[in-house]
Parts: structure tokens; sequence; C-alpha cells
């Protein structure tokens, strides 16, 4: 494994998923195992499943497996993270990927150049609506349980929070997009570097960021 990959990683019930853009694999029960595909078992089929491509980001949302590489966003089969059908499941982008977010009614994406909702309950149908002209700086979404958002109204929901150039950013579970570090003018309270990566996390009811230069 090269040190210097920027590991991803996606955690789905006892079991953690990695990619570093280089290789793949997952963590159970402290043991690593290589992330195969494996022999299809379940109704005769013309399609040919593959391995899971290996990207440099990745998360599950409706029990599909998305895994970003570069600007192509590949989607597994339903709750079979090992097949994926790379000849027809996958969405094409204009530009590099840097963020997927997933969130109850769809998905957040950022490329280089702005950030979507995909929104619907199937990864073939989305349907994708520009919330910001501003690209996520890749690596500082974290997801924010209902019970720290909303004044506790939302417990069993899940928000994604992210920075970009125009500041700390809000998804929520219904695709509304909001600029936390706007003030009520819209003025941006942050001034923020023009960085790619960077990395964040919850701290109590605190969302930490760290940029690199």
């Amino acid at each position: 494994i090269n040190p210097d990959a920027r590991i991803r990683y996606c955690q789905v019930w006892n079991r953690a998923y990695w990619m570093n853009g280089e290789a793949k694999g997952y963590v159970e029960d402290r043991t690593a195992y290589p992330w195969e595909g494996e022999d299809y078992v379940g109704p005769t089929t013309q399609k040919t499943f593959s391995d899971p491509p290996i990207g440099h980001l990745l998360a599950v949302w409706n029990g599909r497996m998305f895994v970003a590489q570069d600007n192509l966003l590949w989607f597994s089969q339903p709750f079979a993270y090992a097949w994926f059908d790379l000849a027809r499941n996958f969405i094409l982008f204009p530009s590099r990927i840097r963020m997927i977010a997933p969130v109850r009614n769809g998905l957040y994406i950022s490329t280089e150049t702005e950030t979507a909702f995909l929104d619907g309950d199937e990864a073939k149908t989305l349907g994708y609506r520009k919330v910001s002209d501003n690209a996520a700086v890749e690596g500082t979404e974290v997801r924010i349980p209902g019970y720290q958002i909303a004044g506790g109204q939302l417990p069993l929901e899940i928000a994604q929070v992210w920075t970009s150039k125009a500041g700390a950013c809000i998804g929520w579970p219904d695709g509304m997009f909001n600029i936390l570090t706007h003030d009520e003018r819209g003025r941006n309270r942050l001034a923020l570097p023009d960085v790619r990566f960077g990395t964040a996390f919850l701290r109590g009811n605190h969302y930490i960021a760290t940029l690199e230069p």
C-alpha cells in the first residue's frame, strides 16, 4: 500500500470497506481481506459482473456501493457490494468527483466546478440539480446525526456538512442546501483559501475542518 495515498473508507455494519485510488479491501473483526468479486448467485442473466473498480471515493446509499473513479461514479448491484455491472451501472460527470455525500433522498455530489444534488430512490434514475457553483474541498464531508441539528427535531435523519470556497455548507436530507457561514445578508463570514484537500470531524456539536495549504 502506498503510504502517501489518501485512504477513504465506508462502514457497513461491522465491515469497513476502503480504497485509496491504487488498492482496495475491507476489514472485519480486525482482519483485512481483499475486496474482490464473488461467484454470481441469482436468476439467469446476460449481464457480466466485475470486481469493484478501484476509485478514490466510496459511499453506500440505498443498498448500493458507489465508487468514484476520476469522473466516473460506479454503483454496485443492490446489496451486493462485490458485483459491479461496468457496462451499465455508472454515471459520467464532466470532471473529477470530489465528494459523495449520501442522505435520505439522494446524493450530494461535487465535481471540480460545482456541487449538485442527485435526487430519487433508484441509482439508475437519479435526477440532477445544481445547488452550488463551488466545489467541495475533498475529504471534508461529515455525516451529522439529526439529534445534533435542527434543535433535535430530526432524530432519525442524517445531514451532510462539508467545506467549500463559499464556506461551511450543509446538505439536508430532503435536498435543501445552505451555507452555514453566511450572515443574514448572504455574505460569507469566513475568508477561505482555495484548496483542494482537507479533512473534517465532529467534536461534540462542533464541525472542525483542517485544510491543506
